[in-house]
């Protein structure tokens, strides 16, 4: 057995080195998974260690990928879909609703979900939100392309 696998990585600490790769450091990953830096710090190290190798050249103005980081990061993305497809073909054999509804606004007109979209929200506990504001004109072609699942806008006459 290969000396990494005797401490098997797992998905979170894939998704940790996805986002620094994503985000292009350690705070702004830090931001998007709403935990300390030095939580993303630690992960990505104790990985490093495991593997025996730098994912990171780290410096004080920038964090790039290395030769390996880069191998793993598109390897670490192919898992963690995996990963995601397998809960929802469990979830899908159970009858229950998964993946994320992105509601478009205009600033300033967004006010919460309507009842029935909040209502699938809380009977789906796989189900994700998310909203996007801006200009009102975005939404419509956002929704024919399919960017967008709802689009919360005022129209003018044309529209």
């Amino acid at each position: 057995m290969s000396r990494y696998l005797e401490r098997m990585m797992d998905l979170r600490q894939m998704k940790v080195v996805v986002a620094v790769a994503d985000m292009g450091g350690f705070t702004a990953a830090a931001r998007r998974l709403h935990v300390v830096q030095s939580a993303v710090s630690s992960t990505v190290r104790t990985l490093e260690r495991e593997l025996g190798t730098l994912l990171f050249d780290r410096t004080t103005h920038r964090v790039a990928l290395t030769p390996a980081g880069e191998a793993f990061v598109p390897a670490a993305r192919a898992a963690l879909r995996a990963a995601e497809l397998a809960r929802e073909a469990v979830d899908a054999v159970q009858g229950q609703l998964r993946g994320r509804v992105t509601v478009g606004t205009m600033q300033g007109v967004w006010a919460g979900p309507p009842p029935c979209l909040g209502r699938a929200a809380r009977g789906s506990s796989g189900r994700g939100r998310a909203a996007a504001t801006g200009g009102g004109r975005r939404h419509p072609a956002g929704t024919a392309r399919g960017h967008v699942a709802l689009a919360v806008v005022a129209l003018d006459r044309r529209q």
